[in-house]
């Protein structure tokens, strides 16, 4: 929402100020029809933004290759716009001067109309294009919030130019010219960057690391937009100086501008809860609130642990992760409706520095051996600051998502497939916590689901003996890597160290067919309440 708000302001602004500069210099003009002529290439301009956006809109689904391809083409367009303003030095009031003088003959000159309708057209589909390729290569007006973000952002550019129309005409427009290369210049990175990461997704290329990072929490969410349109008052002002007073009134509304997203995201919320019955309405907002405090939990426990790593405190560390990862299975399955490539980065994999399992198999290596090297230990500290990021980033989404009874089901409901994955307890060989992680999930689904243990009871049935011993036992063992496996082991099961011995008293068949039968239960209810709710 925020995204879209951002684009549609920035792109729209402009857009806005040359309009309002033409209709004013026509105020003059005797004949109608070169007014009708502003109007027309306007209306024209704007409704092949419109279809483009809805053609690059659908093209966007076609994979990473292509919305690299899209991204790079859009930096490319833009690029050349800015460079083009910034060498040619465009002087848009001494091309309206022109226009005015045209407009004022006594006859009328169809070839002056031509030129009215020209320059606002070419002046609105400039701007228009950049819109769509911005809209195509980001989420894109797919729900209520980023409907009604991209809205607020077009009717804030829209009363800008009324202003100005109206008479706040001692705008600086070199100084407007020169700010708005400075954010052109700035935006084409961040689709220059978007388009890497579809790139290196597709498996063309590598994106680094902290660039990855970057393009995560700020780009993807819309933050570097919005910082960028906040900075823009204070640019401005570098260009075309002034007093200090000045400064004060540009803080002022860049603080205003600050507030304009969050405004947005409490009444799309607002409204969406508007729209559900009073008891939907009062279970939506009691599983956001649980999901807000799972959250900023994780958040927390990610920060402890940074700090007992840099520390080096081993049990300390160790504990933080148990408990962070606890919070973070909790939020996964909504977190993977909003954004499920990135609850996967955040669960990480195994072998790669990245999310959680990315971390564990260091933090939990056999004696630890991070705690006492010192460039080991820098290491880990520093992907566990990638993972805080990424941890305050996910929090940041589902303080802004709204979850009510049909979201939460079929959330839950589509996250079986992991589950399932999870129903063997050896996720990953390092840690050994699953079954912890299993007593967090399925009280979260309890929660989330209510129904009084309804949907976990047969997971839980299966799994008491293994609860039971887990609570009696250490809370986690440690990774031991093989560096020689004899020929005849290669095929045999790993054996089970640690907390996780007790996943030998758990028929794991009988745990797949409960897990069944709960996800079974979970889905078909879903269908109820949304056959119910008619969506």
């Amino acid at each position: 929402m925020v995204q879209e708000m951002v684009i549609t302001l920035r792109e729209g602004g402009e857009t806005s100020l040359i309009l309002a500069l033409l209709f004013s210099s026509l105020k003059a003009a005797r004949h109608v029809a070169y007014r009708a002529a502003a109007w027309t290439g306007f209306a024209l301009a704007l409704g092949l933004s419109i279809i483009a956006g809805v053609f690059l809109h659908d093209l966007g689904e076609l994979g990473p290759l292509f919305g690299g391809s899209l991204a790079w083409i859009g930096a490319g367009f833009i690029a050349s716009l800015a460079i083009q303003l910034h060498m040619n030095a465009v002087d848009y009031r001494a091309q309206l001067k022109q226009l005015r003088d045209s407009a004022t003959v006594d006859r009328v000159s169809w070839t002056t109309a031509l030129g009215i309708g020209s320059f606002a057209f070419v002046s609105v589909i400039r701007e228009g294009l950049e819109t769509a390729i911005f809209l195509a290569n980001g989420a894109g007006p797919r729900s209520d919030g980023s409907w009604l973000g991209a809205g607020v952002g077009l009717a804030l550019a829209a009363a800008f130019g009324v202003s100005v129309y109206l008479g706040f005409r001692k705008l600086n427009i070199r100084a407007f010219m020169r700010t708005t290369e400075i954010l052109l210049f700035a935006l084409v990175f961040s689709l220059f960057l978007s388009g890497w990461h579809e790139f290196a997704e597709g498996g063309l290329l590598s994106l680094p690391r902290p660039l990855h990072l970057f393009h995560e929490t700020w780009i993807q969410g819309g933050l570097f937009l919005q910082v960028l349109l906040c900075a823009g008052p204070f640019l401005y002002l570098a260009f075309a100086g002034g007093p200090l007073i000045h400064y004060a009134r540009a803080a002022g509304i860049a603080v205003l501008l600050a507030l304009i997203p969050m405004s947005l995201g409490a009444g799309a919320r607002a409204w969406e809860h508007a729209r559900l019955a009073p008891s939907d309405r009062n279970a939506a907002i009691g599983v956001e609130r649980t999901a807000e405090t799972r959250a900023l939990a994780m958040v927390s426990a990610l920060e402890t642990l940074r700090k007992r790593a840099h520390r080096g405190d081993v049990a300390g560390a160790r504990a933080a992760w148990v408990e962070a990862r606890g919070r973070f299975v909790q939020i996964e399955p909504l977190l993977a409706r909003i954004d499920g490539e990135f609850a996967e980065e955040l669960n990480g994999e195994p072998g790669k520095a990245v999310g959680f399992h990315g971390v564990e198999a260091e933090l939990f290596r056999e004696r630890a051996p991070w705690a006492g090297a010192a460039g080991r230990r820098a290491a880990l500290v520093g992907d566990l600051g990638d993972l805080l990021a990424r941890g305050r980033f996910a929090a940041g989404r589902i303080d802004a998502m709204t979850i009510d009874p049909v979201v939460t089901r079929e959330a839950w409901a589509k996250h079986g497939w992991v589950l399932r994955g999870r129903s063997d307890g050896q996720e990953c060989a390092a840690s050994q916590t699953s079954i912890l992680e299993w007593g967090a999930t399925l009280d979260a689904m309890d929660a989330d689901l209510g129904g009084n243990g309804r949907y976990t009871e047969p997971v839980r049935v299966v799994l008491a003996p293994a609860f039971a011993e887990a609570a009696r036992g250490p809370r986690f063992g440690e990774h031991r890597e093989e560096t020689r496996v004899a020929p005849e082991r290669l095929h045999t099961q790993a054996p089970l160290t640690g907390p996780d011995r007790v996943w030998d008293s758990v028929d794991r068949q009988r745990l797949r067919r409960a897990l069944d039968e709960t996800l079974a239960r979970i889905e078909r209810d879903a269908s109820v309440v949304a056959r119910h709710e008619g969506r």
